[in-house]
């Protein structure tokens, strides 16, 4: 673009000069702001970083350089101790529903050791944060913008304190604050649509067979993963839920035995309500797949 307006001899001239300024200065606002809001997102928590690349990535696998960078997070996460921790503890709360034991299920958070090291988990929070950014980039905000997830600062650090901190007398106070911020959390939970509920399992086992990676390999473990490919190749899925359910079942009563040995009759009469409910558990074929992913999580608490 010539920049000597004195050049310029007619009136054509000089508004098709005006039009390619604005034309050029609004692209770099746009840049300026695009670049913003990526640093911007580069420094939030992990728990909204999570949810941003979960409702990002459909669009982010719809192109190669997508791909590399939901590849680039999930390969972050798997290879830093700090973030697969802090992901399969977000991953827990996330998956609570309304009729969990609230009280029983954060008391299990607190008691487990999520090996979190405070001194560099920031760090390795932001190396994930700068995935974050590039993927923010890469889409642009007229597609990423209207994607982004509304942000739960509150509950997320609520959700890292615990795997932070272990109670002590000293901070009895903001331990109690989080295990409050949680509790509320699984209560006010909406009955959003799951990934299992939103479609028949005929469907869904198709479509998990045919793309699996397009949206949920963030969200789902190996364990999982397996179990929904033994679910889509099953001619009987409820034999298959019923002997996920009576594994469930076992090792929350080879827990409730081991609280009864102890003496522990609170824990034990906990695992007896939790155990009821294990065992009411009916076979539905529009749940199976989360119903199942349920019970091993259950299950795993008590390994």
């Amino acid at each position: 673009m010539d920049n000597n307006i004195q050049s310029l001899n007619t009136i054509r001239e000089v508004e098709e000069y005006r039009n390619q300024v604005n034309e050029e200065c609004n692209s770099r606002v746009k840049l300026i702001n695009l670049v913003r809001k990526a640093d911007d997102l580069s420094n939030k928590s992990f728990g909204y970083i999570k949810e941003c690349f979960e409702a990002l990535s459909p669009e982010l696998f719809n192109s190669k350089e997508g791909k590399k960078i939901l590849n680039k997070y999930t390969e972050t996460i798997k290879e830093n101790k700090n973030l697969s921790m802090l992901h399969k503890l977000h991953e827990t709360v996330r998956k609570a529903r309304t009729n969990v034991d609230s009280d029983f299920f954060v008391n299990s958070l607190s008691n487990t050791n999520w090996e979190i090291n405070k001194k560099t988990v920031n760090e390795d929070v932001k190396k994930l944060g700068k995935v974050l950014a590039e993927a923010y980039i890469t889409l642009g905000d007229d597609k990423s913008d209207d994607l982004l997830p509304k942000e739960n600062e509150k509950l997320y650090s609520a959700i890292n304190y615990l795997g932070e901190n272990t109670l002590t007398k000293n901070n009895i106070v903001e331990h109690s604050d989080a295990v409050k911020i949680i509790k509320e959390s699984i209560a006010n939970k909406e009955n959003s649509t799951s990934i299992f509920e939103s479609k028949k399992l005929d469907d869904l086992a198709e479509e998990l067979l045919k793309e699996f990676n397009k949206k949920y390999s963030e969200t789902l473990n190996e364990e999982e993963s397996k179990v929904l490919k033994e679910i889509a190749s099953s001619e009987n899925r409820e034999e298959v839920f019923n002997r996920y359910k009576a594994l469930c079942a076992e090792s929350i009563s080879n827990a409730k035995a081991v609280f009864e040995e102890k003496g522990d009759t609170n824990s034990s009469n906990r695992l007896s309500s939790v155990l009821e409910q294990v065992n009411g558990k009916k076979f539905s074929l529009d749940t199976v797949g989360e119903d199942i992913c349920n019970l091993i999580e259950l299950s795993n608490i008590f390994e």
